[in-house]
């Protein structure tokens, strides 16, 4: 289970990472910004999140009827 969620975790972990460079040059624009962007965060990160837990299902998926015949 481990060797199928690693992606995902690696996927997730650029995430944060472009969001908080986001963050940083937004901070540099003003706290209006700042604030914008703290508010659509956590639905954006769900709806990738969302995302790319179905891209992983279906790869396994695919994957397990190719291999199957």
């Amino acid at each position: 289970m481990v060797r199928l969620a690693w992606p995902m975790v690696v996927i997730q972990l650029l995430q944060v990472a472009y969001n908080l460079a986001d963050t940083f040059w937004l901070g540099r624009l003003s706290a209006n910004a700042v604030g914008a962007i703290s508010l659509a965060f956590p639905l954006i990160f769900f709806l990738i999140s969302v995302g790319g837990g179905f891209t992983a299902a279906g790869s396994v998926l695919v994957a397990q009827h190719t291999g199957a015949g």
